[in-house]
């Protein structure tokens, strides 16, 4: 799997099971919290996917998410020094 393929995607896209989703997003009812979880930065959906590769076992889309949030942190850095962004 091509991390490239994860941009814009959410742990949504990949699991439909409310007990993993509640484990991966952190929330008892994720499907309510869908809303919110799509506005969060792409680091963090990032991260969620990661979260979810290693409750599923899914080696390939970890390491496509892991190499995503690298690639994200490495886009905000740059960013930062571009415009003085600070990076909380």
């Amino acid at each position: 799997m091509n991390y490239k393929d994860l941009k814009g995607k959410t742990v949504f896209d990949f699991c439909n099971d409310a007990e993993i989703l509640a484990k991966v997003t952190g929330f008892s009812e994720p499907l309510e919290s869908k809303e919110y979880i799509e506005g969060c930065t792409p680091v963090v959906h990032a991260q969620m996917l990661q979260s979810l590769a290693i409750e599923t076992k899914d080696n390939e889309l970890y390491n496509a998410a892991k190499k995503y949030e690298d690639e994200c942190w490495k886009e905000l850095h740059q960013q930062s020094q571009e415009t003085g962004l600070i990076i909380d």
